[in-house]
């Protein structure tokens, strides 16, 4: 059995502030970066590595667990509807 680990909510914390930095550091909208915000975006870049990896070990781990229940299990039979109806609310347009 393998245990299932979801990314650390610190990581994503982590990232969110800051990308919230290296926003603050870029110039006029954006379109200049210095050295301070050249350091922030680094910053940001490992850390969004850090927390892309973490997120592809549990998207392993959660495959491995889906090939050992099987289509017809009660888990894989509650995905599908519950994917089903997420799409149809979402892409259905009633005008």
């Amino acid at each position: 059995m393998c245990s299932i680990q979801h990314p650390n909510p610190e990581t994503r914390f982590q990232v969110g502030q800051q990308n919230h930095r290296y926003y603050n550091t870029r110039g006029f909208l954006g379109f200049s970066c210095d050295s301070a915000c050249q350091k922030e975006k680094s910053k940001l870049s490992v850390l969004e590595v850090q927390l892309k990896e973490a997120k592809l070990e549990q998207f392993k781990a959660l495959s491995a667990a889906k090939s050992q229940v099987g289509v017809w299990s009660v888990y894989a039979v509650q995905e599908a509807r519950d994917l089903f109806w997420y799409f149809h609310s979402t892409v259905r347009n009633p005008s």
